[in-house]
């Protein structure tokens, strides 16, 4: 099971929604990710069977340089 936020120490890559990848980062709201996405800072991805964009935890974690 995955642990939520920085609580998250599953060590390989996954897929984020925008609320966990704030909450990984430890503040902010999804609307923060959102906006990295819409400038194209941070990738987003269409997983099937979602109808909302995730991001990979890797590139969360290398934008704010975060381990």
């Amino acid at each position: 099971m995955y642990k939520f936020g920085k609580e998250d120490n599953y060590q390989h890559d996954r897929y984020l929604t925008f609320t966990e990848a704030s909450t990984l980062l430890g503040s902010g709201n999804h609307t923060r990710i959102h906006k990295l996405v819409i400038k194209g800072d941070l990738p987003a991805y269409s997983i099937p069977l979602t109808n909302k964009l995730r991001v990979k935890k890797s590139e969360v974690l290398l934008l704010f340089k975060i381990s």
